[in-house]
């Protein structure tokens, strides 16, 4: 589906086909923490390729990733690529790899990360694509109508709505939608462990 699917099922969820009570510009706001949610617990995988230095230390430039799985040394042949060990930091926004002791020859793409990064809704945001599977795409409609709806019943109240039984549905229905959509998609492990800093460092994430 493309945003504008996307946003048209929105509407049918929270039964406002007519734009009644939720505008496109909220339920858009609304299906982004849906997908910065979907992304915490099934990530968009994939791959990307660096040029080797001949040192452990390799400078990860342009990566925009959520963390990173796997460090592959690519040879001639597939079946002989060795995976590495490694630590991955983000400092000021830059990706930052660590082999370890084992230093990666120089070359052109001789290495290989294969790294999670955000999902995509095209036409959302200049995207091209969409990477959400289409089993799971309702449900990430269902949590941006939760979403909205809880967005919603803050607003009532911030405005003084007098309504308070329409807050307090808007409330129930937001908070059981997004219940749901934790509980149809399970909690996500990654396998990995993060380290965050309370000295003063610049590192913003590691693994």
């Amino acid at each position: 589906m493309i945003l504008s699917e996307f946003l048209t099922q929105i509407l049918a969820i929270e039964n406002d086909p007519s734009k009644g009570v939720f505008s496109d510009a909220q339920n858009t706001a609304a299906l982004r923490s849906a997908l910065a949610r979907y992304d915490t617990i099934r990530p968009y995988r994939s791959s990307s390729l660096f040029d080797g230095n001949g040192t452990t230390l390799i400078t990860l430039t342009g990566l925009t990733a959520l963390n990173i799985r796997k460090v592959w040394w690519l040879q001639d042949d597939d079946a002989d690529n060795i995976e590495l060990p490694f630590y991955a930091y983000q400092q000021a926004g830059t990706w930052y790899l660590d082999t370890k002791e084992i230093a990666v020859p120089t070359g052109t793409n001789n290495i290989m990360l294969v790294t999670e990064i955000a999902h995509s809704i095209d036409d959302l945001d200049a995207a091209a694509s969409t990477t959400i599977p289409s089993g799971d795409q309702y449900l990430l409609c269902q949590a941006a109508a939760g979403y909205a709806m809880l967005s919603m019943a803050v607003s009532n109240i911030e405005n003084n709505n007098l309504n308070r039984d329409e807050s307090r549905r808007y409330t129930e229905l937001g908070t059981l939608l997004l219940e749901l959509f934790d509980r149809q998609l399970g909690a996500y492990d990654s396998g990995l462990q993060s380290a965050s800093w309370h000295d003063g460092s610049t590192v913003d994430r590691a693994f």
